[in-house]
């Protein structure tokens, strides 16, 4: 007579109610016979409690995070201690997770922030065919003066992307596109109807301090949408915006010189493009900044569920006010600058070869 043996095993079902997962246990018994081979593995799973999501994966951690494969593998142990108030992707396949996108949609996505990374060196560019009307009109004899009105537009690009990629790890990619396009907008009109040369100089500043954001965010934007082996395609394609703009922006301008015998039509074409760009970007320009969709869905979550102590990773790891989350980021690339090796070497690399 063959004796058998009962294990108990474990089968949950999780059904969710106002955000919350509802947990119900169930135990049916199989019966295994001792004449029979039978190898029993035991499986220990972690019942997610997490407000309307299911357990973090290495592929949603990859997603949110962007860490490499041994960092993914550790994150995941020191996740395996259950963490109701832990707001995440509702599944690896979430259509909030910018990389899960449709094809046709990352990419349209990629070609509006190309385009507005084509904006700004196209901008900078144009007025040098019109440097001796500008001259002309400013009484400007000091071709120091006349290049500066030329170069304090590029001039802003070494100190804006200091500022501007930290705020859009804070605040987001969107909301820092969109105002800084909004700033070169204004800032690239003002210099149309420049009267000296002064107020030529310091508008072009300031205009190109708003259009250096895309050329510190754009990168980014990219890796919030493709996995590390699909950015190929992608980032050729950004990377050919700021490399077109200059060389398409003289032979624009020079044509409106030529045609039209005046210089202001210059900043009143490029701002045209820029306006376009922006109402463009207000309807198709979604956010991809994974922790930012995030941190916005537990904001929705604690107002839904009253549950304040909800919050993602990147909250519970970071509860530092902005003001020094600015200053850190701020201090980063200096720290960089003069405690890594490669980057010294590749930075006097780049000195010598733009001198």
């Amino acid at each position: 007579m063959e004796k058998t043996a009962t294990v108990p095993t474990v089968s949950s079902s999780a059904s969710r109610t106002h955000g919350l997962d509802t947990i119900t246990q169930s135990r049916p018994s199989t019966e295994i016979s001792e004449n029979t081979p039978a190898q029993i593995s035991q499986h220990t799973s972690s019942l997610s409690l997490r407000s309307g999501h299911s357990e973090s994966t290495p592929r949603e951690l990859e997603a949110a995070e962007g860490k490499t494969r041994d960092e993914l593998a550790t994150a995941a142990k020191q996740r395996d201690d259950l963490d109701p108030e832990l707001v995440t992707w509702d599944t690896p396949d979430s259509q909030e997770n910018p990389r899960n996108w449709s094809k046709r949609h990352r990419w349209s996505v990629t070609v509006l922030v190309s385009s507005y990374t084509f904006l700004s060196p196209l901008a900078s560019s144009m007025i040098a065919p019109a440097l001796p009307l500008l001259s002309r009109d400013f009484k400007v004899t000091s071709s120091v003066r006349e290049s500066l009105m030329l170069s304090s537009f590029v001039l802003a690009y070494a100190i804006g992307p200091l500022v501007l990629a930290p705020l859009t790890e804070m605040f987001g990619r969107r909301v820092v596109l969109q105002t800084t396009n909004v700033m070169f907008i204004a800032f690239n009109l003002g210099c149309g109807a420049s009267q000296n040369a002064a107020q030529m100089t310091v508008l072009r500043f300031f205009a190109g301090l708003g259009g250096s954001a895309p050329q510190a965010v754009g990168g980014g934007t990219i890796a919030d949408l493709f996995e590390p082996g699909e950015r190929g395609s992608a980032m050729g394609l950004y990377s050919l915006a700021p490399l077109l703009g200059p060389a398409i922006g003289p032979m624009i301008g020079g044509w409106i010189v030529q045609e039209l015998g005046q210089w202001r039509w210059i900043f009143w074409v490029s701002s045209m493009y820029g306006g376009l760009t922006a109402l463009i970007g207000l309807f198709l320009l979604p956010e991809t900044y994974a922790p930012e969709i995030l941190k916005r869905k537990a904001r929705k979550l604690r107002k839904e569920t009253g549950n304040q102590k909800l919050r993602t990773a990147f909250e519970k790891q970071d509860a530092s006010s902005w003001h020094a989350k600015l200053r850190q980021n701020m201090v980063r690339p200096f720290v960089l600058l003069t405690t890594q090796p490669i980057i010294q070497v590749f930075s006097i690399y780049l000195a010598i070869i733009c001198e």
